[in-house]
């Protein structure tokens, strides 16, 4: 299996879009198409990390050096909680910080 094959094989059992996949990782949802179908064959290492976090697996599963296939699953979220991640990835430090107070507050009512 290419690494191509398995970045698609585990964004698929996550339930994941090319598009969400590539707007996380910061590139063209054409780009990740081509690396999943094999039209790109020598993917930059630096994006082997940012891949492999969003998938939940490891650089080396993704390369093919481990036959184990990926940790632990984590457990799915809802979309609401998906909703609250993807908003929370376009704030500033600051903003992240007033909300986990807001949210602290909240959960010692």
């Amino acid at each position: 299996m290419t690494t191509g094959e398995r970045i698609k094989l585990r964004r698929k059992e996550l339930g994941l879009s090319c598009e969400q996949l590539a707007d996380r990782i910061n590139i063209s949802a054409s780009t990740m198409y081509r690396y999943e179908n094999g039209d790109i064959e020598k993917m930059p290492g630096k994006l082997l990390d940012p891949i492999a976090k969003e998938l939940a697996t490891t650089p080396a599963w993704l390369m093919g050096w481990e036959e184990e296939t990926k940790p632990e699953q984590p457990a799915k979220l809802t979309p609401k909680q998906q909703a609250l991640i993807d908003q929370i990835r376009h704030l500033s430090d600051a903003q992240v910080d007033a909300i986990l107070t807001l949210l602290k507050a909240q959960a010692d009512l």
